[in-house]
């Protein structure tokens, strides 16, 4: 459903679900006050105040922007699981944006960032804003979480928190996920997929892909992770 509807909507929630895509991938920043929004940094541009940092707003003004490019208000974690009460055949992964003001950075040339930990205060809004209500509405086994291998503590506390909850990792340049700056050899044993590659497999044709690729592979075979 990518660019057949208005990014991060509930409209393309719908059309995702209509034609039968098992999983679905949503951005999730999180309020001044700590309330889990389905969030992109492009939505600052399309909301009518402008919001350039929902770090910086509470849930009651960003309820009170409007989208300039459909008839919908900014999705809260709520929205999404009224969503997925209706609509039982999607299955949403959430990739929380957990660093810097902005929740944005430039992960392809920030290793500094793309490596931050996960400070305690963000893992405790994953745990009481998303983990327990989706496990009250009995829908754990409906969600998962997913991270370009920065911040893999979330799914390390998603796996310990609950079983069913799927995890997954996107490998999408070689050096991040199996280098010298991350844990992965630590979390691995959190991981239930390893995705390989984003649009496409090595788009932007990596010549060091084929020796980090055996790099994960050995490291998948200890867990049978496909």
């Amino acid at each position: 459903a990518m660019g057949l509807s208005p990014p991060n909507s509930l409209a393309g929630l719908i059309k995702s679900s209509a034609s039968f895509i098992d999983w679905v991938e949503c951005d999730i920043c999180f309020t001044k006050d700590g309330k889990p929004l389905i969030w992109l940094e492009q939505l600052g541009d399309l909301t009518m105040p402008p919001i350039k940092n929902i770090s910086n707003v509470t849930l009651v003004e960003v309820q009170k922007a409007t989208r300039k490019d459909c008839p919908e208000k900014i999705l809260t974690i709520e929205d999404i699981f009224i969503f997925m009460t209706k609509y039982k055949n999607t299955r949403l992964f959430f990739d929380i944006k957990y660093w810097d003001d902005n929740c944005f950075v430039e992960q392809l040339g920030d290793l500094k960032n793309h490596y931050r930990i996960v400070d305690p205060h963000t893992l405790d809004l994953v745990v009481r804003e998303i983990i327990i209500p989706a496990a009250r509405l009995s829908l754990s086994h409906r969600i998962g979480f997913i991270t370009f291998w920065g911040g893999v503590e979330i799914l390390k506390l998603a796996k310990e928190a609950d079983t069913r909850i799927t995890t997954a990792v996107i490998e999408i340049l070689p050096w991040f996920g199996i280098s010298p700056f991350s844990s992965s050899e630590i979390y691995i044993n959190y991981i239930d997929w390893i995705v390989i590659g984003w649009k496409n497999f090595n788009q932007w044709e990596l010549p060091v892909w084929k020796s980090s690729l055996g790099k994960i592979k050995k490291l998948a075979e200890t867990r049978g992770i496909p």
